[in-house]
């Protein structure tokens, strides 16, 4: 099973600052996004799984606060 950590870690390096930049200029909040492509988040989905407690996890709003 992939944690947290492997997770953030696996975020920050698909993360693409000039894709942020591209983000913005539609409108979209970057406050708390990485910056990542769809196709890259698929396939880091691919490499952690299927976990509901996990996911559960990463949405609770107060998540990021408690990380960064």
């Amino acid at each position: 099973m992939k944690g947290i950590e492997f997770i953030l870690s696996g975020l920050q390096c698909i993360s693409e600052p000039d894709y942020l930049k591209k983000m913005a200029r539609f409108g979209i909040d970057i406050s708390k996004a990485f910056g990542i492509r769809v196709p890259n988040i698929r396939k880091l989905g691919k490499q952690i799984g299927k976990n509901q407690e996990l996911s559960l996890l990463l949405w609770k709003p107060d998540f990021m606060s408690h990380v960064c």
